[in-house]
């Protein structure tokens, strides 16, 4: 579940599933950030140990690229979705592992 912000209405709850590019998100600290997206307001720190193994937290602020999966710790930001599902980062990034192994004759 996250929470949509659809343009002039309050907060929704909505399944992950449901959303879409361009879709606009609110993620509160504590919370996964459910798709990649672009941050359009607030600042916050980003653990992206997901993406890249290291659990230093990153700064992000507006205009600033977040992946689904990473954790968000310190404040609430607004996202714009840009990428869901099969499209994100770090679907993206377990495929290519995934390919990596097959290649290298190792079983999966």
């Amino acid at each position: 579940m996250c929470l949509l912000l659809p343009a002039g209405a309050e907060l929704l709850q909505v399944p992950t599933r449901t959303i879409r590019r361009g879709d606009v998100l609110r993620v509160l600290p504590g919370e996964r950030i459910p798709v990649d997206g672009e941050v359009l307001e607030g600042a916050s720190a980003v653990d992206e140990a997901a993406l890249t193994g290291e659990s230093v937290l990153v700064a992000k602020g507006p205009g600033a690229a977040v992946a689904g999966g990473t954790v968000n710790y310190e404040g609430p930001i607004t996202v714009r979705a840009t990428a869901t599902g099969a499209d994100s980062t770090l679907a993206g990034r377990w495929v290519g592992d995934l390919c990596c192994l097959c290649s290298a004759g190792r079983r999966v």
